[in-house]
């Protein structure tokens, strides 16, 4: 097995951001995650706090235990809302049980039934609410070599011209209705056309038998050509933002799809198959749970066969980009280490490129701002709206 020689990959940065278990920066993690997004109707701060609080980090049934029961609760209590026609409190419930079933199965692995399951109560809850929402929302399917990749387009109701286009992708665990709450939501109200989609490897399109790749060119040209058959999608203005390892994926697209007008890596990233070999020398729980992810995303049977399948999944080497690229980092981000920030810019050739992290001290100092979603959405709405706003 050939692993590439980028072994330089400094320690993950000390904390800057809120830990509800100072103990583990990663499972405090995925708390924060929901904490960020009760702004934008993906979790109640107190719902999730009461069902969490007796939890250890670690505690991988515990943690579905709980995050199912809390989203099943609250999937009724929207349910009893609808009944007695209190649309809005049901379609808030409804999103907050969502995100909640999405939650729960993080931890578990996708040949779990419970995953399969959980994915299925997640679109299930975030459906019953998009006829309620004040965006337009539509469940949609993006033509994919033998099948299709599911997603959402949303946007301001009765636009009077054709939309730029915003087609937003996650990384190694974020799905397309979690997209929503993240960022998606905040730039329909910019006025964009969003696409969220669960690309290969991830979400509901691995489940039905796309694995994870890393010519993310590919992919991305497959939602441009679906979206130039959308009447209210501006084609010629169409940016890509990835978050985590969807960074990567970004910069990839930029690259090598010259339909973009715009890239942003949420997150940089370098070498994959390294940044995970250097957390297999440290251990922790981050490790644990990618070592477990990585095979089964890839549909490889075990971590060695899954660090070969990685080599790939790299900074491309190229001469020149195809569209304008942001960066955007946190400088405490515990998973992906800020210097690799700086060397994702410093790498990319000269043009129109900008570097935004996040520093100690400001909200978004966190892994893709997953501590604020204020802070990404207001930086990397700013820059789409530069590149893409009206002509």
């Amino acid at each position: 097995m050939s692993v590439h020689a980028a072994v330089d990959i400094p320690a993950d940065a000390e904390p800057g951001a809120f830990l509800y278990w100072p103990e583990s920066p990663y499972w405090s993690f995925q708390v924060l995650r929901l904490f960020a997004q009760a702004s934008t109707g993906g979790a109640d701060i107190t719902e999730v706090h009461l069902a969490v609080r007796e939890l250890r980090p670690g505690d991988i049934e515990g943690w579905y235990d709980a995050l199912h029961s809390l989203a099943r609760r609250v999937e009724e209590a929207g349910d009893g809302a609808r009944a007695a026609g209190d649309v809005i409190t049901a379609r808030d419930a409804w999103y907050r049980a969502s995100n909640y079933y999405r939650a729960s199965i993080f931890f578990l692995l996708p040949d779990d039934e419970r995953y399969r399951s959980g994915v299925g109560d997640r679109r299930r809850c975030f459906q019953k609410a998009m006829p309620f929402d004040d965006l337009r929302i539509e469940s949609v399917e993006i033509p994919f070599e033998n099948g299709s990749l599911p997603g959402y387009l949303f946007h301001k109701p009765a636009p009077s011209d054709r939309l730029p286009v915003v087609m937003i992708g996650g990384g190694a665990d974020s799905v397309c209705e979690e997209l929503y709450f993240a960022l998606g939501r905040q730039l329909a109200e910019r006025g964009f056309l969003v696409l969220t989609y669960d690309g290969p490897g991830q979400g509901l399109a691995r489940l039905r038998g796309h694995l994870l790749r890393h010519d993310w060119e590919v992919v991305a040209g497959a939602a441009i050509d679906f979206l130039e058959g959308v009447e209210v999608a501006d084609a010629e203005r169409v940016a890509i933002v990835g978050q985590s390892l969807g960074g990567l994926f970004a910069v990839r697209a930029a690259a090598y799809e010259p339909r973009l007008a715009g890239a942003v890596a949420w997150g940089a990233q370098w070498d994959i198959q390294a940044q995970i070999s250097a957390k297999l020398a440290v251990g922790g729980h981050t490790i644990d749970h990618l070592a477990a992810l990585f095979p089964q995303m890839l549909g490889v049977a075990g971590t060695d066969a899954a660090l070969a399948a990685l080599a790939p999944f790299r900074i491309p080497v190229v001469d020149a980009m195809h569209c304008p690229v942001l960066i955007v980092h946190g400088a405490a981000d515990t998973i992906v280490p800020a210097e690799l920030a700086d060397r994702l810019f410093d790498a990319l050739p000269g043009g129109d490129k900008e570097l935004k992290v996040f520093e100690y001290g400001e909200p978004g100092c966190e892994h893709c701002q997953c501590d604020s979603t204020a802070a990404s959405a207001s930086v990397i709405g700013s820059w789409l709206r530069r590149r893409l706003g009206p002509r």
